[in-house]
């Protein structure tokens, strides 16, 4: 396989959405990987600031298979660095880019390719890798961990979109409901305050406060070559170091993980994030980063349990946010990110 082959473009369908809503209540998710007790559900209403909340056990853990970066063939699997031998002078695995043309050394060799004939640009790439041919949007990551590795950058994934929890007799009231985003996370030390970033390039609509559970929230908007707007949505957000109307790369640091045991008094820090469709996105954008609920009503598993069960899209089912009047508007990130993956 050629170095530039690694770049792998999946038909993914279309999302569509329509309607309007006007209210945000929002809802903790699972728990972190290693914490076995303590997680909340939380509803919110942006309007006013109210805010109640009834217990929920924690989801068991789900995870996919890891797979482990590629090179090109032949290279052994070498990193940045690797290479610089006979007939590459100073050119080296890892590789550079003049223009849109790539050049890189593999097994003594000094090799080209012109990106521009595939329709792709010259930029780094993957860090197993270096400088490749990659989409002209700059591909997607991970939020978190090594922005490269299935399905969460090296982050377990603890839910999946549309897993759903049923909790009854507990003090606060009962609970039940689809996740509507996936829940990542490691140990709780490693995962709170750690670094959030961007899943791609695009432009800032909201960074800051959110009168829910999520306390703070990003919502990034993401020009798709050929295909069009998506939105990547954060929560469970501590510091946040974007603002509204900024552009930013893929991979660039946008906030940390909330640190839920000093904000809440228990261990359950991990990120919530999601891909939304456009028309949910500009709802939210206008309600000032509110409108995306953290779980819906549906009121019995659909065996949505794991990372091989979880759907290319979801629609919300009678949540209170009023995300149910856009279909289809919830992307699985996972499975959008590896579908464009640089």
């Amino acid at each position: 396989m050629e170095r530039w082959g690694i770049v792998v473009l999946l038909a993914a369908a279309a999302a569509i959405g329509g309607g309007g809503c006007t209210d945000d209540p929002s809802a903790t998710d699972g728990e972190g990987a290693s914490d076995p007790t303590g997680s909340a559900a939380e509803v919110a209403d942006a309007s006013s600031g109210d805010t109640s909340s009834s217990g929920v056990e924690p989801s068991e853990a789900t995870t996919g298979g890891e797979e482990e970066p590629s090179g090109p063939a032949g290279s052994g699997g070498g990193g940045a660095g690797a290479g610089g031998a006979d007939g590459c002078g100073e050119v080296t695995f890892e590789g550079t880019c003049e223009d849109e043309v790539l050049s890189w050394c593999e097994a003594g060799e000094a090799l080209t390719h012109d990106c521009a004939e595939d329709g792709l640009v010259c930029g780094f790439g993957d860090p197993a890798i270096g400088f490749d041919c990659i989409p002209a949007g700059g591909g997607f990551g991970y939020p978190v961990g090594d922005r490269t590795t299935w399905p969460a950058g090296g982050w377990v994934v603890t839910q999946v979109l549309g897993h759903f929890l049923d909790v009854h007799g507990l003090e606060a009231g009962d609970f039940h409901g689809g996740h509507l985003a996936q829940d990542i996370a490691l140990t709780e030390e490693e995962t709170a305050d750690a670094t959030v970033f961007s899943i791609g390039d695009g432009e800032v609509l909201y960074a800051g406060s959110n009168a829910s559970s999520y306390v703070n929230v990003v919502l990034i908007r993401h020009e798709v070559p050929g295909e069009g707007v998506v939105c990547s949505f954060y929560g469970h957000l501590g510091s946040v170091t974007v603002t509204a109307g900024q552009e930013v790369n893929r991979g660039d640091p946008i906030a940390t993980v909330l640190d839920w045991n000093a904000h809440f008094g228990w261990p359950n820090s991990h990120l919530h994030y999601v891909v939304l469709d456009e028309d949910l996105c500009l709802a939210s954008d206008a309600a000032g980063g509110a409108l995306v609920c953290g779980y819906d009503e549906t009121s019995a598993s659909m065996g949505i349990e794991a990372l091989e069960d979880e759907p290319l899209t979801y629609t919300s089912i009678g949540d209170p946010c009023g995300d149910h009047a856009y279909p289809n508007a919830f992307l699985s990130p996972s499975q959008f990110i590896e579908a464009r993956h640089f």
